[in-house]
């Protein structure tokens, strides 16, 4: 494909895909002139895989635990789904490793991070929090109706499999 300048007013047409010679580049949005604030210059779709940790924990997953994320900018969501097929439980709160980019804002639990799970055969989560590059599962508690962290214990298997998905969305560097 020739390389081509675009210019004019109105409306216009291209036919094939526009790539810049050069990483780094962007495009500016919403704007007549050039301003970093308007400039889209990263957008990435891929897979990563979410595991499970807890102290003294250890879990066996099924082929169908997933992840896949969007990155927009410094926006990521995260969309995720595991499957434990065993489970040696430990003690202590369960994260979600594997996260494919940290979080920025970390000031507080949780963070700039806003998402929801759910999980099957178990307690309910209703919220996620994200610190540095490891996700946090709460659930709400029926007595208190305060929230808690997911444990280790709430993921004992028995004869079943637990099914936890989610999305959580939150800024990146």
């Amino acid at each position: 494909m020739a390389l081509t300048k675009v210019r004019g007013l109105g409306l216009g047409t291209l036919d094939d895909n526009i790539t810049f010679s050069t990483a780094g580049k962007g495009v500016h949005l919403g704007v007549t002139s050039a301003t970093s604030s308007n400039l889209l210059d990263d957008y990435e779709e891929g897979t990563w895989t979410p595991a499970y940790s807890t102290s003294g924990g250890s879990f066996g997953y099924d082929a169908a635990t997933a992840g896949h994320y969007t990155k927009l900018g410094n926006v990521v969501t995260l969309y995720f789904r595991i499957y434990t097929t065993s489970a040696t439980v430990g003690s202590g709160d369960v994260s979600i490793t594997g996260v494919p980019f940290a979080e920025a804002i970390s000031s507080g639990a949780g963070g700039g991070s806003i998402g929801d799970c759910r999980l099957f055969q178990g307690d309910l989560p209703d919220t996620l929090t994200i610190t540095g590059s490891t996700i946090f599962p709460y659930y709400r508690t029926a007595s208190n109706n305060a929230n808690q962290r997911l444990q280790g214990a709430d993921l004992a298997t028995g004869s079943v499999k637990n099914l936890l998905d989610g999305q959580i969305t939150y800024i990146t560097t």
